[in-house]
């Protein structure tokens, strides 16, 4: 939870990824600053937390996010 989700692809290889609006949320918040820790917090008025880590995970499946040590 301590780990950085940075964007692992161009704007355009966004386009080509499969995202539903849950997860194009979740993804526009990542900055490469904010933790998985912060990210569920902020998202967590509008995704349960499960589910945001779900997604995470599914962002990282996707190729579309890395995680870098803070």
């Amino acid at each position: 939870l301590c780990a950085v989700p940075w964007l692992a692809v161009t704007l355009e290889g966004l386009r080509l990824l499969p995202l539903d609006a849950r997860t194009a949320y979740l993804l526009s918040l990542v900055d490469g600053h904010c933790t998985v820790e912060m990210l569920l917090d902020i998202c967590g008025t509008e995704l349960e937390r499960d589910e945001a880590l779900d997604l995470l995970a599914h962002l990282f499946q996707l190729g579309a996010i890395e995680l870098r040590d803070p």
